[in-house]
């Protein structure tokens, strides 16, 4: 007796979205068919050349709190204790003041971890903690009335922390949405950001530590999930760019999943589905620049040797966070260590004053002597703006077609594991 035919699924654009819904398609059945535009997998988190060096086109974080990021990368026998270094979660400065969480941080490490930092007083300390707890009081009434009227009920990021001291609205919340929203707390989502907040310090032990990358993205995930869909029969196509929806090849009733980013989707539903592209369309995006520098290790005027370190950000200093790489320098010395400057929402600023202003910052707050720029990415629609009462367009675009990605309506916002959610979720919806 012949094998059962397999259901064909197409899927356009590699991403991390899209490779993580045609992995989970071909763990329940379809015989995927995957497009992709470039002519290397990973989207816009993927590793790049530049003058002989490979860089990641921008700099990401991942923290213990992507569980389906973690579990898609043991799917593919990724060896994780090879590839990720596992840090507790440290805000602090240069000189190693902050927050400073140690591991499996449940709430008696939280508060030890407040109690012992330094650069609160005691206003400080008891505002954190309170505010943290409403916080999570604030996500569950939030959930509650979702469930009950279907309707989200939003506030930003600032109103959520209108009681918390200046020095904790500083020190943690306005960092931590940046880096978790890429959005001034001013205009950010007060419902995503506590999403965040919430999976991170309140769900399983290690849940909000920092992952540091040992590899490249794409030796992360993008190579590791082309090998197994290789291996499982998926039929790839790098260097094809889907111009219509009417190009590919398929049957009526082989379902379509769109996986490109936002603006890409739009147009390609533009002529079929405009109520969906233009919704599409209409999310706003916001750059974010990395800055590579390389200077001699270790920083003579730094007392911290966390991997990822706080910088005081001003109009002149527009860096939030330094980020110690694997990466190797230009100049091929074992002794000159790579950092990743990183400048969430970098509108106002063009690329060279950008250049100048992030070098100057790396000399002075992280104590580098006569850093040199190695390389500066800056992606203009990097993420959408996670915005208050913001509607992201919907997983179904309509019969028998999908778009799963990062700004595809869900609960996290523009991150990995947003988008390897936002692929999972997407086939679990076509077995419905």
């Amino acid at each position: 007796m012949a094998p059962p035919i397999q259901p064909k699924i197409h899927i356009i654009g590699a991403g991390w979205a899209g490779l993580s819904a045609a992995v989970h398609a071909s763990l329940h059945g379809w015989q995927v068919v995957l497009y992709e535009a470039a002519h290397h997998p990973g989207g816009r988190a993927r590793a790049s050349e530049h003058h002989g060096q490979t860089y990641d086109n921008g700099q990401h974080l991942l923290l213990g709190a992507y569980a389906d990021t973690l579990a898609l990368l043991g799917t593919l026998g990724v060896p994780m204790d090879e590839v990720l270094e596992r840090h507790p979660l440290h805000l602090c400065d240069s000189q190693g003041h902050g927050l400073r969480l140690p591991r499996a941080a449940k709430w008696r490490g939280i508060m030890q971890a407040t109690f012992n930092n330094q650069r609160w007083h005691a206003r400080d300390r008891l505002s954190w903690l309170s505010w943290l707890a409403s916080l999570g009081l604030w996500h569950l009434s939030h959930q509650v009335i979702l469930a009950l009227t279907g309707k989200s009920w939003d506030v930003s990021v600032s109103q959520l922390c209108a009681l918390a001291s200046p020095r904790v609205r500083r020190d943690v919340v306005e960092p931590l949405c940046l880096a978790a929203l890429n959005t001034p707390v001013q205009e950010a989502s007060g419902a995503v950001f506590a999403r965040v907040m919430v999976d991170a310090f309140s769900n399983a032990p290690q849940s909000c530590d920092f992952l540091i990358p040992r590899v490249n993205l794409s030796s992360l995930l993008a190579t590791p999930a082309v090998a197994w869909l290789k291996a499982r029969g998926a039929s790839l196509h790098f260097g094809q760019r889907i111009q219509a929806l009417s190009d590919l090849p398929r049957l009526a009733h082989e379902p379509v999943i769109v996986a490109t980013s936002a603006w890409q989707a739009a147009h390609l539903t533009r002529g079929t589905h405009p109520d969906w592209s233009a919704r599409a369309q209409d999310l706003c995006h916001y750059p974010i620049a990395t800055v590579y520098v390389s200077a001699k290790a270790p920083p003579p005027l730094s007392r911290n040797p966390d991997p990822v370190v706080m910088l005081e950000t001003t109009l002149k200093a527009p860096a939030q966070f330094a980020i110690r790489t694997h990466f190797k320098s230009r100049q091929g010395d074992d002794q000159t260590t790579v950092w990743a400057l990183v400048v969430s929402d970098s509108r106002g600023h063009d690329r060279e004053s950008l250049i100048a202003l992030v070098l100057a910052q790396a000399e002075h707050d992280l104590g580098l002597n006569a850093p040199q720029l190695e390389r500066c990415i800056v992606e203009k629609r990097a993420t959408f703006a996670a915005l208050v009462g913001q509607r992201r367009p919907p997983m179904r675009v309509g019969p028998g077609l999908w778009a799963c990605g990062d700004y595809v309506d869900g609960p996290y916002p523009s991150t990995l594991e947003g988008a390897v959610r936002s692929g999972q979720a997407v086939i679990e919806a076509l077995k419905h």
